[in-house]
């Protein structure tokens, strides 16, 4: 498992200046082929709704062939933080994370939500 915090979250131009504060699909790629689990950390976007910001980032991860097979945990606290989870669609202990996950929810229901998009 594989825990990612850059300091803007997940890089969608490729005309970025300086991509070095950003996670590239090339680095989910290298780790989701040697069958890692990635996690990493996105902020929310002040202009958009976290739905509609959530699919965005989905969307972009579905054109380049990565897929969000979990739960994405939604810290409410300020500024909002996003834990986005990425897997191998072959992984066997997707449930033991969503079990984990559905645990930690309950236990933080005043500041921890899950989001399936």
């Amino acid at each position: 498992m594989i825990f990612l915090d850059p300091d803007n979250g997940l890089l969608k131009s490729k005309y970025n200046k300086n991509p070095s504060k950003y996670l590239l699909l090339d680095e989910i790629d290298i780790y989701l082929s040697k069958r890692k689990i990635v996690i990493f950390t996105q902020f929310q976007s002040y202009n958009k709704t976290h739905i509609i910001y959530l699919k965005e980032i989905k969307n972009y991860l579905k054109l380049n062939n990565i897929e969000i097979l979990l739960p994405i945990i939604r810290n409410r606290t300020a500024p909002n933080t996003f834990f986005i989870t990425l897997c191998d669609r072959k992984m066997k202990d997707k449930e033991r994370i969503i079990s984990f996950y559905e645990v930690y929810e309950r236990k933080m229901p005043e500041t921890i939500e899950l989001i399936t998009v």
